[in-house]
Formats: C-alpha cells, sequence, structure tokens
C-alpha cells in the first residue's frame, strides 16, 4: 500500500469543475406528461414513476455539489499543509526536530 498521493493541481481542478458542471447541466424537470385529462391507472403510475425520477435526479445533484465541495476542502488543506511545508520543510525533514540536535 503506498504511503503518499500524488495529486496533480491542473487535473486535481478540472475535477472539480467537472463535478460543478454536471450538475448544472443536470435538469430538474427530465419528463413531464400530458393527460389531456385522462384518468388511467397507467398514466398515474407512469406520473408516479417520473415523480421518483426527478426525486432521485434532484438527490443526485445535491451529491454531486456535495463532492465538488468535498473536492475544494480538500483541495484547501491542501495547498495549507504545502505552504507549512514550504515555510517549515527544513524542520521537518532536518535535524533541528524536538529532541535532537
Amino acid at each position: 500500500m503506498a504511503d503518499q498521493i500524488l495529486i496533480n493541481p491542473e487535473e486535481f481542478q478540472k475535477e472539480i469543475d467537472t463535478l460543478t458542471s454536471t450538475k448544472e447541466a443536470v435538469s430538474d424537470n427530465i419528463l413531464s406528461i400530458e393527460t389531456d385529462g385522462l384518468e388511467l391507472e397507467t398514466i398515474s403510475q407512469l406520473n408516479d414513476i417520473i415523480s421518483k425520477l426527478s426525486s432521485v435526479t434532484k438527490n443526485y445533484k445535491k451529491l454531486l455539489a456535495q463532492d465538488a465541495k468535498n473536492l475544494e476542502v480538500i483541495k484547501s488543506e491542501w495547498m495549507a499543509l504545502d505552504s507549512f511545508i514550504g515555510l517549515h520543510g527544513e524542520w521537518i525533514s532536518g535535524s533541528n526536530k524536538i529532541g535532537q540536535k
């Protein structure tokens, strides 16, 4: 098992952008049915299916938004850690560690 993860900054941002654009591209109103006043069991069942599909689509969009937000948090924490390492790299990798001389 690897003990390091390599993240390519440009590709990582592309993943975030792709999730965001996918969410925006998914329509809230996928299907609708014109009944023209007909009250048939088949039409009622079809309307129920369409309603459930719409609910699934809305949940999918929420998950996409949450994934994009989570990736932004990962990116932010990763950048903060990179900055910390950049400022304190000698202390982390050198002989100036606590308890060492």
